[in-house]
């Protein structure tokens, strides 16, 4: 009988039992025999058809074993290890393993980049846990509150034909838990019923796994994985103070277990953004500064007015969310392809302070934006950066944590966001999509140059670099994307 766990519409797994196994030496194997299906934003990853004989499936014929084992074992990696390995703003795993692929071409004397490579698609490619078997070239990765599901163009050397193209998904963690934890409790329930000791010992590993994802450690790994340490750094850092007073916790935080989302706590998110480039009590000292930031009672009144007129920006890819909101705004302030004083807007218009004060030692680090009950909403620059020292680098700052204030609080969660290389992806690429439309509108673009982005001359780069403020490579590469875009790209 077959079982679904998860929501097709959204992400699931289906699983039904087949009568009469290959021959298997694995135990387990034979046990768990069965019909998988995998589905994504309504579609059955899954189904395919062979190429010899035209016969369609919607499920993999396969021991659900193997991909219950990549899970278990691939934990620490693919869910609570949040954070890239490299300073990337990918937003999800296949678009990190393609760049990766692309470093190690680049540079096949490098065996760490190869390695670096091949470590993280044995954990966030499901490739890894072919066994042998045919499956869609499919991968995840966790990033708080949301799990990311991207598919490849499967390849055409394949026995089989799978009907999926290439796509990518977010899904809210809860779900994604509650599908692999109902399909880890499949497998158990299937091993139960042999004494083979390969059976024993794999539905004990999965007790011990399902027991776990509900544990206190598990909620510690997901910060830890989080901010982009190991636990052990992570206890050494507290130093034996409550990681509830630390990162402000709400009580009993570790009772969420696997469940705990660590993109709640604005000091997490802070650590997360900016420990690869600080020292630890740099850290500290920053997180103390950012907690003494005043309130700016105007500032509130102003943003929240101006953000009830732009409607949210959903149902798009994060840089057409950006798009769509920084026109939005343009509309509203009456203002849709002429330059814009980025400047004069924020600090007079909206009442939001901009703060010069926070000193960051770190060229890639380049400001923050900071909103919560009790400081905020406000803007930091770090003028020591490689943006915050020139003129049209400032200016994408202050759009760049404009479009954090606007579209990034979430309900009773506290907003403080550094902006950097290491720092959540998903409204890293929306904000940086929301600067460069915000500085240097579409609008403006058509006015000044050919709608054909090979015919746009340096002339007319320079000529849009002066008449908005922008950067040689924020120019050219935002006029490529627009252009490119409204031609159906």
């Amino acid at each position: 009988m077959k079982k679904l766990f998860g929501n097709p519409r959204q992400f699931a797994i289906g699983v039904a039992p087949l009568e009469g196994p290959p021959p298997e030496s694995d135990a387990s194997a034979a046990i768990t025999w069965a019909a998988l299906e995998i589905w994504a934003g309504g579609r059955s990853l899954s189904a395919h058809t062979h190429i010899d004989s035209e016969m369609v499936h919607v499920a993999l014929h396969w021991p659900a074993i193997f991909f219950a084992r990549w899970l278990v074992r691939s934990w620490p990696s693919l869910f609570e290890r949040q954070t890239w390995p490299l300073p990337e703003l990918d937003r999800n795993a296949r678009d990190l393993c393609e760049e990766l692929d692309d470093r190690a071409a680049e540079d096949v004397e490098s065996d760490k980049k190869v390695d670096l490579r091949d470590e993280f698609m044995a954990h966030h490619s499901l490739l890894a846990a072919a066994a042998g078997g045919l499956l869609p070239d499919l991968y995840f990765a966790h990033d708080g509150d949301r799990v990311s599901i991207a598919w490849g163009k499967p390849a055409e050397s394949l026995p089989v034909r799978f009907h999926h193209s290439r796509g990518e998904i977010d899904i809210a963690t809860p779900l994604f838990l509650d599908a692999v934890t109902g399909f880890i409790e499949w497998i158990v329930e299937a091993l139960s019923r042999s004494d083979a000791s390969q059976a024993v010992s794999d539905k004990q590993e999965f007790d011990g796994w399902l027991e776990y994802i509900d544990s206190r450690s598990a909620a510690q790994a997901n910060l830890a994985g989080f901010i982009g340490i190991t636990n052990d750094e992570l206890v050494a850092f507290l130093e034996g103070r409550a990681a509830e007073n630390v990162f402000a916790l709400p009580d009993r935080w570790y009772d969420r277990g696997s469940h705990f989302d660590a993109s709640e706590s604005w000091p997490a998110v802070v650590f997360r953004a900016v420990k690869p480039e600080l020292s630890q009590d740099d850290v500290e000292e920053l997180l103390q500064r950012l907690a003494q930031v005043d309130p700016s009672e105007v500032g509130r009144a102003q943003i929240d007015g101006l953000r009830a007129r732009i409607p949210t920006p959903t149902g798009r890819t994060d840089f057409e969310q950006g798009y769509a909101a920084a026109e939005a705004l343009r509309e509203i302030i009456g203002n849709r392809d002429e330059a814009l004083d980025i400047e004069s807007f924020v600090r007079d218009e909206l009442s939001v302070p901009i703060l010069e004060d926070l000193v960051v030692d770190s060229p890639e680090i380049d400001g923050g934006s900071i909103w919560d009950a009790d400081r905020g909403p406000a803007i930091f620059i770090n003028s020591s950066s490689d943006r915050g020292e020139v003129d049209w680098g400032r200016r994408m700052i202050l759009a760049h944590e404009l479009c954090h204030l606007l579209f990034d609080v979430r309900a009773a969660i506290p907003l403080t966001v550094v902006s950097g290389p290491w720092a959540p992806p998903i409204i890293e690429r929306r904000a940086n999509a929301f600067a460069a439309e915000l500085l240097i509108p579409l609008l403006g673009i058509r006015r000044l140059v050919p709608l054909d982005v090979r015919r746009v001359s340096s002339e007319q780069y320079q000529t849009l670099m002066r008449e908005f403020g922008v950067g040689d490579t924020t120019c050219r590469n935002h006029v490529e994307n627009r252009l490119r875009l409204r031609r159906g790209y």
